[in-house]
């Protein structure tokens, strides 16, 4: 607590016992492992933080307005939430054609749907594994974005459904769909012989002893149009650092990709005054 001069005595809201130099350090370290696009994101999330508070404090200085910490935050979620809707092209999403019927499309009822894709470079053996899960509404139930290593594309896809059945599992959901824009994963989940699929055969075992916490699973091929949302969670996933979990609030750059499924996601905060 502290006391404004010649005004009541308010919380004060807005200071930290960090100093500026070591908070602008870890923005800083931060921004060396993010792409491009991420960096857009957390410098433009930063900046309405810092747009927010000012005001906050403005209207306190010159209003006599009490500053609300919920407020400011949820006045800088919005406005970068709109930031980042306006400017989806900057994240490279492709337009989905309305020529073909290739939108995500929602489970039987009481069914949970995972989207499971993976990013993988040859090079490098280094991948990414994005995940989404939601229900036959529509509506969001969880969902990670994950950087790993693997030694083959195929293996990178195992490792990504595996993580989804893992999530969905710790959700305590009973009944999954599973889909996968690789169809060779498809065939070898659904394939009882292991002849060719040996190296992914450690994967498709732990796949098999998490099924049995499931009352019904389905294993679905979609194109990579319908699945473009956990592909971008993987593509996401694979150019960062450290484990992305989320429950129902997806990262705003998935955003984008929900509502243009023409499908409910996470809206805007909803601001009062």
């Amino acid at each position: 607590m502290s006391s404004v001069s010649n005004g009541p005595s308010i919380p004060i809201f807005f200071t930290s016992s960090l100093p500026l130099a070591f908070v602008l350090g870890e923005i800083l370290w931060m921004l060396f492992f993010l792409t491009k696009t991420r960096k857009v994101e957390l410098l433009s999330l930063v900046s309405y933080y810092l747009w927010a508070i000012w005001k906050a404090r403005c209207n306190y200085i010159y209003k006599a307005i009490i500053p609300s910490p919920s407020h400011v935050i949820q006045q800088a979620i919005s406005q970068h939430l709109e930031f980042i809707q306006a400017n989806c092209r900057v994240l490279n999403i492709p337009t989905l054609s309305r020529t073909h019927d290739e939108r995500w499309k929602p489970p039987d009822q009481n069914f949970y749907k995972i989207n499971s894709d993976a990013a993988w470079d040859k090079t490098t053996l280094k991948a990414g594994f994005g995940v989404v899960i939601r229900d036959n509404h529509g509506s969001m139930c969880g969902g990670l974005s994950m950087p790993s290593s693997c030694i083959s594309s195929l293996a990178a896809e195992a490792e990504a459904a595996l993580h989804g059945i893992i999530l969905a599992k710790d959700l305590g959901l009973p009944q999954i769909c599973i889909e996968s824009d690789s169809l060779e994963l498809i065939n070898c989940v659904k394939s009882k012989s292991l002849s060719g699929n040996w190296i992914i055969f450690p994967i498709l075992q732990r796949i098999r002893d998490k099924l049995i916490h499931f009352t019904n699973v389905k294993w679905y091929w979609v194109s990579r149009q319908a699945n473009r949302s956990a592909h971008l969670a993987a593509m996401l996933a694979s150019r960062t650092v450290g484990l992305n979990r989320w429950a129902s609030q997806p990262p705003p750059s998935l955003v984008c990709v929900l509502r243009s499924d023409g499908l409910p996601c996470p809206p805007s905060p909803v601001l009062t005054t």
